[in-house]
């Protein structure tokens, strides 16, 4: 991870983005995050405890997320139990919450697995998301309006390489950061106006926000801790 990420604010920032990308915002699970989260980019549970000097709990309520460890012990003691018989878990896609985190995994597989056709995204959606993409179809999620999600999501077209994409979410932050230190700008309205002004083949406000999953206020925030 990036040598300024151990500042506590730098993580929680790092941590909250994770935990969108995931699609598990709605009581985040310490294990499903630790089964899930992109290591080398996102803080590990006990490294954001650790450098926060907080509990999960806590940690969730700071950042705005409901959280009930109960209720995560419960449901994660019932899926321990199907796997350890050897069941399968029915996946209810009728059911908002779950259809929303299947949905989030499929955009997610979709980048991973550089998906862009519906051949392939069909013939994977079964073995990893657990249900066919037929199912997926019943409730809306055509593989066009997971295309239209995608690029709401990530900021960019699963149709074409963006000129980002090759770039993680950390080194490209890190990018803006060097051009911003380089051009001496202390923050994010100066960085979009300087953008406009000299039009330098640098990543728009818009992409930067769609990329870390953050609202403006947050990513000025992150931007100007990073540039001290």
């Amino acid at each position: 991870m990036p040598h300024k990420a151990a500042d506590p604010e730098i993580i929680k920032v790092l941590l909250k983005q994770e935990i969108i990308r995931l699609g598990i915002q709605n009581n985040p699970s310490r294990t499903v995050y630790q089964d899930r989260y992109h290591r080398g980019e996102a803080p590990s549970p006990n490294s954001a405890m650790q450098i926060t000097k907080m509990s999960w709990s806590d940690l969730m309520h700071d950042l705005g997320f409901s959280y009930d460890a109960k209720k995560n012990i419960a449901q994660n003691g019932k899926k321990g139990a199907s796997k350890h018989l050897g069941t399968k878990q029915s996946i209810r896609l009728a059911d908002p919450q779950t259809c929303e985190q299947v949905v989030n995994g499929a955009l997610e597989l979709m980048r991973r697995e550089k998906l862009y056709n519906v051949k392939d995204f069909r013939l994977r959606c079964r073995p990893v998301l657990g249900v066919s993409y037929d199912s997926l179809m019943r409730y809306g999620f055509s593989f066009e309006e997971l295309k239209k999600r995608y690029a709401a999501k990530y900021g960019e077209s699963i149709r074409k390489t963006s000129r980002w994409s090759r770039y993680s979410n950390a080194d490209l932050t890190f990018l803006v950061i060097d051009y911003m230190k380089a051009h001496e700008l202390n923050g994010l309205h100066q960085y979009s106006t300087y953008l406009n002004l000299h039009n330098d083949a640098m990543p728009a406000t818009e992409t930067l926000k769609k990329r870390l999953q953050l609202s403006y206020s947050e990513l000025n925030r992150l931007l100007k801790i990073l540039l001290q």
